[in-house]
């Protein structure tokens, strides 16, 4: 259920200012949901996107 409103958030509103965060939080959900390639996806998308800060440092987003 999450990760699909965090998609769709995605979806609708592709600039939203917390673009970041939000790739940050769905690719650690899919990764505790085992989906590691999109989980990948959306933690490459997080680490790209210096636009906005997140909840975790760039380092962080790396461990994870």
């Amino acid at each position: 259920m999450a990760v699909k409103a965090f998609q769709q958030v995605l979806w609708v509103e592709p600039g939203f200012p917390r673009a970041c965060e939000v790739h940050l939080r769905l690719g650690l959900m899919l990764k505790v949901l085992s989906d590691f390639d999109a989980a990948l996806k959306h933690l490459t998308l997080a680490l790209i996107d210096a636009t906005t800060p997140a909840s975790f440092s760039k380092l962080e987003s790396t461990l994870n």
